[in-house]
């Protein structure tokens, strides 16, 4: 029972990190080293960072703009009397170092329930 409620932690943090911080990823592409990547990255990242080593330096996200063509408007219809629009697609655009600091809040409460987790099954053991 323990182990399928640390397994769900695990997956729900690595799953929204991971697409907070990589929203550039290709998931088009079907091989082998992106499921591996894929895999690394929602499943051990986290593991580990349970344990103490935390990787912060992953923590930063890509600083990659990623626009999104559903989103895109007419200028036309955005543009006000002042500006000049050149007639191009106004799109929802968006960083994933803009993230970052959601990724860092998730962390914190991520250890501290991890770490009651861990403890309370040291307590069960030894009881």
């Amino acid at each position: 029972m323990f182990l399928a409620l640390l397994i769900i932690f695990i997956l729900g943090y690595g799953i929204a990190s991971q697409s907070l911080l990589n929203l550039s990823r290709n998931y088009n592409t079907f091989s082998i080293a992106s499921i591996a990547n894929i895999t690394h990255d929602v499943l051990l990242t986290p593991y580990w960072q349970m344990y103490g080593e935390l990787l912060l330096d992953q923590l930063n996200g890509v600083d990659k703009e990623l626009c999104h063509p559903t989103s895109c408007f007419p200028a036309a219809t955005t543009c006000t009397i002042n500006t000049t629009c050149n007639n191009q697609p106004d799109c929802l655009c968006e960083k994933s170092k803009d993230y970052s600091w959601v990724v860092n809040v998730m962390l914190i409460f991520y250890l501290i329930v991890g770490n009651i987790m861990l403890l309370n099954m040291l307590i069960a053991i030894f009881t």
